[in-house]
């Protein structure tokens, strides 16, 4: 279910969406990359973004519009630009989580 809410959508960039996940699995992998072009590097952790590399054919992020080549920009509303800081983020987080997902320029 791809739920924008009113309150950020002014702050999402037009190829940012939420995808909420109640339990269970996103249905996709992630994994560390450099931000892609056009993006500046964090300053914090190595700088690098949470990349989705799998998506699971019928899975909530496929049936969500998540695809291979999207970032995970931001977590429950908080920006998320380190790869580590958001593995440590989604794991204590309670369910439901809220993951901001920035379309790749592929899907532009």
């Amino acid at each position: 279910m791809v739920q924008v809410f009113e309150s950020w959508a002014h702050q999402l960039a037009p190829t940012d969406f939420d995808v909420l996940v109640r339990v269970g699995s996103l249905g996709a992998s992630l994994t560390r990359a450099l931000p892609p072009e056009g993006v500046a590097a964090s300053t914090a952790g190595n700088g690098s973004m949470a990349l989705v590399t799998k998506v699971v054919t019928n899975g909530l992020a496929f049936s969500n519009g998540v695809r291979v080549g999207d970032y995970v920009c931001a977590l429950n509303g908080r920006p998320v630009s380190d790869y580590d800081e958001f593995v440590a983020m989604f794991a204590r987080c309670p369910r439901p989580v809220r993951l901001t997902v920035r379309l790749s320029l592929i899907h532009i």
